[in-house]
């Protein structure tokens, strides 16, 4: 087929319907042989699919081929490629993913005035993948950037944070970990009225920093 979601919809029923990850991958393998696509689109799309079925190896390949062929970042669709692939080399290379996400807040897309709003959102996204990468690396310098990032406003229309913002936020103040940081974390995270597991995990994480 030359329709991409003909293809993904024989995949998602093999692999979730028919639970049969064989000839999932047997119809993943077909899609992979096929050339009639553009190279980004092809690249991107075997990625997030071979993510799906849990192949990681080929997945990095072809995240890395569509970091490749998006890597001008002159238009929209190259942004939210990149933002997808820091995402997924936010754990397995952070180096790279710092990389990536730098490059699409630094982007200048061609037409940029009919794409205005999504262009808006594709950067704090990758705004937001920045902050955390640099949370994880910890040292002083990036967390100072980290800082500077979430100080620089992520508010919807109705002036609230939203909520990866606010989860963000939390993890910075327990990086940085003095004691009126962990109290203001302790503050925030109780703003939180519906919590995740992670959130949970979180909060409880503060609280044990808080007492040692």
């Amino acid at each position: 087929p030359k329709n991409v979601n003909m293809w993904v919809a024989g995949i998602d029923f093999y692999s979730r319907f028919l639970r049969s990850r064989e000839k999932a991958v047997g119809v993943l393998n077909q899609l992979a042989a096929d050339r009639s696509f553009a190279p980004q689109q092809r690249a991107f799309m075997l990625a997030e699919l071979y993510r799906q079925l849990g192949m990681p190896d080929e997945t990095r390949k072809h995240y890395l081929k569509a970091a490749v062929s998006s890597w001008k970042c002159d238009d929209l669709l190259s942004m939210q490629v990149l933002v997808r692939v820091a995402a997924y080399y936010q754990h397995e290379s952070p180096q790279f993913a710092v990389s990536v996400a730098r490059q699409v807040i630094a982007a200048q897309p061609e037409n940029a005035e009919n794409t205005a709003a999504a262009i808006a959102d594709v950067k704090a996204n990758a705004k937001l993948t920045l902050a955390n990468l640099l949370i994880d690396a910890g040292d002083p310098a990036s967390l100072d950037e980290a800082e500077t990032i979430l100080n620089a406003g992520f508010s919807r229309a109705d002036g609230l944070e939203p909520l990866p913002v606010i989860r963000t936020r939390i993890r910075y103040l327990y990086q940085r970990g003095t004691p009126r940081d962990l109290d203001q974390a302790i503050e925030v995270s109780e703003g939180i009225l519906t919590k995740t597991s992670d959130d949970l995990r979180m909060t409880a994480r503060v609280y044990e920093k808080r007492e040692h």
